[in-house]
């Protein structure tokens, strides 16, 4: 909301167009900080940040992961085509030899596994990726604590300029 809106808003909650009666200052700043758009964005954008500043210390907990499959194919000098997921570290081995015979009959192999991941050492990038979103949180936080006094400021203009216009109008009506 810019200023010229919140300065109609207030002069239309005034006793002159048949609203119940006016605002005080710290009530219309309280209302603001609840509903500005703008601040509301901010609050969740600090939110986001500290969220993500989460992140990195999650990388040094341990990772498990399991996996079983059965594969059919033929015997056809081709190596085993066992679909690895990324979580399970499975070495190529199998398939025939170059100078086996070909056969075209069914063969079915299986294979489960489960591994464990753990980062032992990284040379302190999680620590400085901790740091880095752990300082993007906290501009984030400055931020938004900008956007917090930049309205109250515009609350504040706006309020004394509806006193003083309710003052203009107030010796408007004074007969001399």
């Amino acid at each position: 909301m810019n200023r010229y809106a919140l300065l109609i808003a207030a002069l239309f909650a005034s006793p002159a167009f048949g609203q119940p009666s006016s605002l005080s200052l710290r009530q219309a700043m309280d209302y603001a900080r609840q509903h500005q758009p703008s601040l509301i964005a901010a609050r969740a954008r600090v939110e986001a940040a500290r969220a993500q500043a989460l992140v990195p210390e999650a990388t040094k907990a341990f990772r498990v992961g399991a996996a079983a499959e059965i594969l059919g194919g033929t015997n056809n000098n081709t190596t085993a085509s066992y679909a690895t997921l990324g979580f399970l570290d499975v070495a190529r081995i199998g398939g025939t030899p170059a100078n086996a015979p070909v056969s075209w009959t069914p063969y079915a192999s299986t294979l489960a596994g489960i591994s464990v991941h753990k980062e032992l050492y990284d040379f302190g990038r999680i620590d400085l990726l901790s740091d880095a979103f752990g300082a993007q949180a906290q501009a984030a936080n400055e931020a938004a604590q900008v956007t917090g006094l930049d309205l109250d400021l515009l609350v504040e203009e706006s309020f004394y300029a509806v006193l003083g216009a309710k003052a203009v109008l107030a010796a408007s009506h004074v007969v001399v």
